[in-house]
């Protein structure tokens, strides 16, 4: 094992250099006797245990509190001239050990011995969960790409729709921090709202195939059956099997769920108006609306990337989140070189 670094926080020299002394070829061990000291240490090491003064024998709680800190939860050893007090002042500040002068040199020696070990196997384990979680979230990205290449498979099999909602969902929620720092969301929520928008049309494989696959348009039967897709997706994502509180469940279930409301009330499923309706899902249903119109039909053809945001800024504050299409118009250079590597009219 790799010699412990002890970092001897106290007050008096003359102790912290007679403890460097006993450690001496056990320990790499430095006197830190001031807050210099400590400072110029911790710029170079991290300690693997710390031993400091006890309460009342040359620290006060919020000293020790603060070392805790500094040194990122280091297993703390308090030297102790009185064995009670010490006993009671370690157990409130959840030391792992006191040593109660006079001791000798085998107990100091073992007792860093013994913190060190605690200390690696707390660093081990916490890079083991670590790398595991890792593995985790690299499945969970990976099983959310093949499952959203299925949905685009069967949607428009030759089709780049979902790379270019994603990539607009992120440009947009960009733009948007940029304009409105003050309502920007924490960047792993952002995150998660643009790796979930690829699956805001999952419900559709709950719709059939003659009506999601119909080239011209539907009739109104076809249309309220074509409208369930929101609720299946939602509650496809509302499986007890699936965590509680995670980031990318919960933008993907409220994308899916909401991603046909509009800002004046107007859409489905539940009419919901304003700010009522997910930041994820209103992002998504501008970046959705904008990518249809710049895609052919066999009803109308495609539009020109002007008519489309004309069409898109027509409906700001009634269709459409009013910020979410100046934030829009502030990244259209952005969105209109997306559609120009991958346009919708080679789908």
């Amino acid at each position: 094992m790799e010699k412990p670094c002890v970092m001897l926080a106290l007050t008096s020299r003359q102790l912290a250099a007679s403890l460097e002394q006993a450690l001496s070829g056990a320990a790499l061990a430095a006197p830190c006797c001031c807050e210099e000291d400590a400072r110029a240490f911790l710029a170079m090491r991290r300690p693997d245990v710390v031993i400091c003064d006890a309460p009342g024998d040359g620290a006060s709680l919020s000293q020790l509190q603060r070392l805790r800190e500094v040194t990122r939860g280091a297993p703390l050893a308090m030297v102790s001239d009185g064995p009670m007090g010490a006993v009671a002042d370690a157990e409130y500040l959840e030391a792992d050990d006191v040593l109660e002068r006079p001791f000798s040199e085998v107990r100091l020696r073992t007792c860093v011995a013994t913190l060190t070990r605690l200390r690696r196997a707390e660093q081990q384990a916490r890079a083991a969960a670590q790398a595991m979680s890792m593995r985790a979230l690299a499945a969970r990205d990976a099983f959310v790409e093949m499952f959203s290449a299925l949905i685009e498979y069967r949607n428009q099999p030759h089709g780049h729709h979902l790379d270019r909602i994603r990539t607009g969902v992120r440009l947009l929620l960009t733009a948007y921090r940029a304009l409105y720092p003050e309502r920007a969301l924490p960047q792993a929520q952002e995150d998660a709202i643009v790796q979930a928008s690829v699956l805001h049309d999952i419900g559709a494989v709950g719709v059939p195939d003659s009506i999601l696959l119909k080239p011209g348009r539907l009739t109104p039967e076809e249309y309220d059956i074509m409208k369930k897709h929101t609720a299946v997706g939602a509650a496809s994502l509302s499986s007890p099997a699936l965590p509680e509180g995670d980031l990318l469940i919960e933008a993907a279930r409220a994308i899916t769920a909401s991603h046909h409301e509009r800002w004046d009330g107007s859409g489905y499923p539940e009419g919901l108006r304003g700010e009522q309706i997910p930041l994820a899902a209103r992002a998504v249903a501008v970046c959705d609306v904008l990518d249809a119109l710049l895609g052919p039909r066999v009803y109308r053809r495609e539009m020109s990337f002007d008519e489309a945001l004309s069409s898109l800024v027509d409906g700001r504050g009634t269709l459409f989140d009013p910020d979410l299409i100046d934030a829009l118009l502030s990244a259209r250079q952005a969105f209109e070189e997306l559609y120009r590597a991958m346009p919708p009219a080679q789908d």
